[in-house]
């Protein structure tokens, strides 16, 4: 695969494509209680833990389940430079 792709693809690349189709596949798990209703998603947001040196933020893959493995790692790869930076815009991360 990786002989293929633009960009390294890692296993964690792999984990956050099949996290976000599985998420998909399962809409239990890709929802939000909300007082007295329950909103499901159609697309599957993933975050992942970056650890800056002075802690841990989390970056968000959006709509991850239709992006394909090389969109990922190139996504991945970007967000966690930033990260690490601190050059990330508010609605791109959690903060954990």
């Amino acid at each position: 695969m990786n002989k293929e792709a633009k960009t390294k693809i890692s296993f964690n690349d792999i984990f956050i494509k099949a996290a976000a189709l599985a998420c998909v596949e399962v809409p239990e798990v890709n929802s939000q209680w909300q007082g007295t209703v329950i909103r499901r998603f159609k697309n599957a947001d993933v975050s992942v833990a970056v650890d800056t040196g002075s802690g841990l933020i989390t970056p968000i893959i959006f709509n991850a389940n239709s992006k394909g493995l090389n969109e990922i790692s190139l996504s991945m790869k970007d967000l966690a430079d930033r990260a690490k930076k601190n050059a990330l815009k508010p609605h791109e991360f959690i903060v954990s």
